[in-house]
């Protein structure tokens, strides 16, 4: 496993508090051992373990490691807003029961705006589940994760994973900085004429008029629209 990043400093990391580490692997071998590690070291130490994993990585956690409790996703993620909310759920039900929490998920491929919504997740969890009770490790593959994710993965993490263990990251920048710098994503249908425009609704109900019809038929689906609807009227 090499470093994810040259300018990260080789003094080895001793003092408890908040750790938010980034591992990136070249094989499944490094993979396994970096997952089993951190797993296995929260164990010994009688901390809440829980890790987020996929398929046969999944399988041989709960077989190797009863310890700890796995969590496997669907093909898909959870959106962002629903994974820092249930962090800061295990966070709270591990201070009642008076341990610290240790966590660890295997980030999979995806999609040019998923990699996009994955860094923005990173820096919202480097922000919001900040604690000195709670250690986190998020596992990147080289062979599957595109290179400039990697180099802005980094950013968002305290610690980085080295063959020496956790080091402190000297690259490291805070959620809001990093969500600053990163602009915002245009979406393919931006740049297609709109199906409906208002420059000047004469009132809320005849906009609401306006904007039911143009959906109809176009959101896929009578619930979808009635949705839609409802979020733009609200809105406006």
């Amino acid at each position: 496993m090499r470093p994810a990043h040259h300018r990260v400093p080789r003094a080895r990391v001793t003092a408890p508090g908040r750790w938010h580490e980034i591992a990136v692997v070249d094989t499944d071998d490094e993979l396994v051992a970096v997952v089993l590690d951190h797993l296995r070291a929260g164990v010994a130490a009688g901390e809440r373990t829980v890790a987020l994993l996929q398929g046969w990585l999944a399988a041989h956690v709960r077989e190797v490691l009863p310890g700890v409790e796995v969590l496997e996703n669907g093909p898909t993620a959870p959106r962002g807003p629903d994974a820092v909310a249930a962090q800061l759920a295990l966070l709270e039900e591990a201070r009642a029961q008076g341990r610290r929490l240790r966590l660890l998920g295997v980030v999979h491929p995806r999609t040019t705006r998923g990699w996009d919504e994955r860094l923005r997740d990173e820096a919202a969890h480097d922000a919001l589940v900040s604690a000195p009770d709670l250690s986190s490790l998020c596992v990147y593959d080289r062979r599957t994760t595109p290179a400039e994710v990697l180099e802005a993965a980094l950013l968002t993490h305290t610690h980085v994973r080295t063959l020496d263990g956790p080091v402190p990251n000297a690259a490291h920048t805070t959620g809001h900085q990093f969500v600053a710098a990163l602009g915002v994503p245009e979406e393919p249908l931006q740049r297609s004429a709109p199906v409906f425009a208002v420059d000047d609704a004469p009132s809320l109900p005849e906009l609401r008029h306006q904007l039911g019809r143009a959906l109809r038929g176009r959101a896929g689906g009578r619930d979808r629209e009635e949705d839609f609807h409802l979020a733009v009227s609200e809105i406006a």
